[in-house]
């Protein structure tokens, strides 16, 4: 009973730093996306790489374009929810799967996106980067039900 307890305590022990690397690794994607939500404290420059990229719908975005963009931006507030679905990492690079939802509050309306998204992220300088967001928005009813979202800032 005692080898069992301590056997137990080893795998809970493994898996809470299995989820704290893999937070690590999809950091950058929630300061990203408090950046663009002008979440005071962030801003895109410190979590992305020189050579980001933004591949969204048929488009392709640098960080300079994104920026163009966000200063037209109508949005008073924005709450970002997510559930990771996978994360795979090798070396200093690691791939992140998830589902991504906006509850975006504009001038004269609120709305409700939702993406299913895959990120590239780099560790360089001792810290994760956001190197590359691939983004696709689907309908809010096309939302698997058994995911459940998790807002994070």
């Amino acid at each position: 009973m005692k080898s069992f307890r301590i056997m137990f305590g080893f795998v809970a022990l493994l898996s809470m730093f299995s989820v704290n690397a893999k937070q690590q690794e999809f950091r950058p994607v929630v300061d990203f996306f408090n950046a663009l939500a002008k979440v005071e404290g962030y801003s895109l420059d410190t979590v992305v790489s020189d050579d980001f990229v933004l591949l969204e719908n048929g488009e392709l975005w640098n960080t300079a374009k994104l920026k163009e963009e966000l200063g037209k931006s109508k949005i008073k507030s924005r709450r970002n929810f997510f559930h990771i679905i996978s994360t795979v990492k090798n070396d200093d690079m690691a791939l992140v799967n998830y589902w991504n939802k906006a509850i975006v509050e504009l001038e004269d309306r609120t709305v409700t996106l939702v993406w299913l998204e895959s990120a590239v992220v780099t560790h360089s300088e001792g810290d994760w980067h956001l190197r590359q967001l691939h983004s696709t928005r689907i309908l809010e009813s096309k939302l698997p039900k058994d995911v459940t979202l998790e807002e994070m800032k």
